[in-house]
C-alpha cells in the first residue's frame, strides 16, 4: 500500500508479511536495492539478509564436486548486495559505512592471519626440519593473532546486528518504524 509522500524505497522496506514470508521479501529486497547505500536496514532486514545467505551457502556446499566452486560464485554474485545491506544498517544506528568497512577488514586480517598461520603450522610440523622451527612458531603465533582479530569482528558484526534502530530521523533517513 503506497502513501502518499512516500519513497520508492520505504514502499520496498515494509514487507506486507511477518514470518517466512517476511523473511523472504527482505531477501528479494537486498537484490532490489543492490547498489544503493542510501536509507537505512532494521535488523529484521539484516539478519534475513544474513540468513539467508548462510543457508543457501551451506546448501551449495553439500552438492558432490561442484559445491565449493558453487558457494564460491553465490559468494561472489552477493558480496555488493550483502555489504549494501549492512551499510544500511549502519546507517540505521547513525553510523556511516566506514564501520561497515572497519568490519570487513577486521574480518579479513582475522581470517588471513589463521589462513597463513595454518600453513606455516603444518609446513614447520610436518617438514622433518626442512622449514625449522621458526616456520612452526610464526605460524602458531600467526594463528593465536587471529583470534582476538575475529573476536573484535564477532563483537562489531553482533553490535551491527543486534542494537537498536537510532529512533529520530537521521542524515541517513527517517526512523524506519513509528
Amino acid at each position: 500500500m503506497k502513501i502518499i509522500g512516500q519513497s520508492k524505497w520505504e514502499e520496498y522496506r515494509r514487507p506486507e508479511h511477518t514470518g517466512f514470508a517476511g523473511f523472504l521479501e527482505y531477501w528479494v529486497l537486498m537484490w532490489k536495492n543492490y547498489g544503493s547505500l542510501k536509507g537505512r536496514a532494521v535488523r529484521a532486514e539484516f539478519w534475513s539478509v544474513w540468513l539467508c545467505n548462510v543457508v543457501i551457502s551451506a546448501v551449495l556446499a553439500l552438492i558432490p564436486f561442484a559445491g565449493r566452486y558453487l558457494t564460491l560464485a553465490f559468494f561472489l554474485a552477493t558480496i555488493a548486495p550483502t555489504i549494501a545491506t549492512y551499510v544500511r544498517r549502519a546507517h540505521d544506528l547513525n553510523r556511516t559505512g566506514r564501520y561497515v568497512a572497519v568490519l570487513w577488514v577486521i574480518a579479513g586480517a582475522a581470517a588471513a592471519c589463521a589462513g597463513v598461520g595454518f600453513v606455516g603450522f603444518l609446513l614447520g610440523a610436518f617438514s622433518n626440519g626442512l622449514f625449522g622451527d621458526r616456520t612452526f612458531a610464526a605460524g602458531l603465533a600467526a594463528m593465536f593473532i587471529s583470534i582476538p582479530l575475529a573476536v573484535i569482528a564477532l563483537i562489531l558484526f553482533l553490535l551491527l546486528g543486534c542494537r537498536k534502530s537510532y529512533p529520530a530521523e537521521n542524515t541517513f533517513g527517517p526512523a524506519p518504524r513509528r
